[in-house]
């Protein structure tokens, strides 16, 4: 897979990007759109989404961390490690 033969070259742990083009949809209706996932879900790379920050009212803005195939376990330990460093007061 060439997504993950430049991650190894060029020494990437992990893609970090935003989760969709604007803040979560109010209600329950919908969870947004899923564009800025589609290359992820192609290349079959496991994908986790983080809530960081607020728009003006109130609704999460997400970053995508993106992860090596078949790592989804090594994934969650950085993306929590990236949380807790972006939410630490």
């Amino acid at each position: 897979m060439k997504i993950e033969e430049q991650m190894t070259s060029e020494r990437i742990d992990a893609w970090i990007c935003p989760s969709t083009t604007d803040s979560a949809p109010e209600g329950f209706d919908s969870t947004g759109s899923p564009i800025m996932n589609f290359a992820w879900t192609y290349g079959g790379l496991p994908a986790i989404s983080l809530p960081v920050g607020k728009d003006d009212l109130g609704l999460p803005h997400g970053l995508q961390v993106v992860g090596f195939f078949n790592q989804d376990e090594v994934l969650v330990a950085r993306a929590l490690l990236l949380y807790d460093a972006l939410t630490a007061e």
